[in-house]
C-alpha cells in the first residue's frame, strides 16, 4: 500500500511496516554488490603497470602472461567486451604486419 492511500496518512508520525521495509531495503547486506570498489583499487595498487598504457598492458597480459579476458578485465577495471575489442583490433594489426613482412622480405 502507498502511504498516500493509507487512512492514517494525514496524522501519521511513524512508518508502517510496509513503508519501513521499503525505506530500509538498502540495509540488507546480502543484496549489496559482492566486490566493492575499494577491493578493485587495492588490486590495482598491488601490481603497478610500470608506465604502460592500458592497451599495452592488456596486450601484454593476454599475449605474454596468457591471462584470460575476464581476468584482464578485472585487473584493469574494464569490461570484458572492451578487452575483447582491444585484443581483436590489435591481433588483426599484428597479422597484417606479419603478412607485410613476409611479402617484403
Amino acid at each position: 500500500m502507498n502511504c498516500q492511500e493509507c487512512p492514517k496518512y494525514l496524522k501519521c508520525r511513524s512508518l508502517c511496516p510496509d513503508a519501513e521495509k521499503y525505506a530500509n531495503q538498502d540495509d540488507d547486506v546480502s543484496q549489496w554488490q559482492k566486490v566493492s570498489f575499494t577491493v578493485q583499487i587495492e588490486e590495482m595498487e598491488a601490481k603497478p603497470m610500470q608506465g604502460l598504457l592500458t592497451t599495452e598492458a592488456i596486450l601484454q597480459d593476454y599475449f605474454i602472461e596468457r591471462m584470460k579476458q575476464s581476468e584482464i578485465a578485472r585487473k584493469h577495471s574494464k569490461s570484458r567486451p572492451y578487452i575483447s575489442k582491444v585484443i581483436k583490433k590489435y591481433s588483426a594489426l599484428i597479422v597484417k604486419n606479419i603478412k607485410k613482412e613476409v611479402k617484403s622480405g
